[in-house]
């Protein structure tokens, strides 16, 4: 069997030796899960890439850090993911609104043409 990329986390697999995104919808989910959860500065070569929603929880004392977050997710997916189309972001603190150390964070997207819609949820802990 062919895949198009590997799936992260690395894991072993005995049909193909390390487990592989067999759909473009897996390699879609992956990819925007990395740009949400790599802080910009870590991508080699691409200083501005990546959402960093830890470090954005880890400095900021913000009331309106659901709106800075998905602002953030707005223009890194418009940026680097241009053929997903963000159906919804929706970016929810967890805990007491005075000290947010961990948020929750639903996407819904379509992907370009194919018109394949998904979904994306993560909860992101500083």
């Amino acid at each position: 069997m062919f895949g198009y990329s590997p799936k992260i986390p690395l894991i072993i697999d005995t049909v193909d030796g390390i487990a592989l995104t067999k759909t473009i919808k897996e390699v879609v989910q992956q990819n925007l899960k990395m740009l949400i959860l790599t802080n910009p500065g870590e991508r080699i070569m691409m200083p501005d890439f990546g959402v960093g929603p830890k470090r954005i929880l880890f400095q900021q004392k913000d009331a309106n850090i659901s709106g800075t977050i998905t602002s953030k997710i707005n223009q890194q997916v418009t940026k680097y993911l241009p053929f997903l189309t963000l159906d919804f972001v929706n970016v929810e603190p967890i805990g007491p609104e005075s000290d947010v150390h961990t948020v929750s964070i639903r996407i819904g997207y379509t992907i370009g043409a194919a018109g394949d819609a998904g979904l994306l949820d993560l909860n992101v802990t500083a």
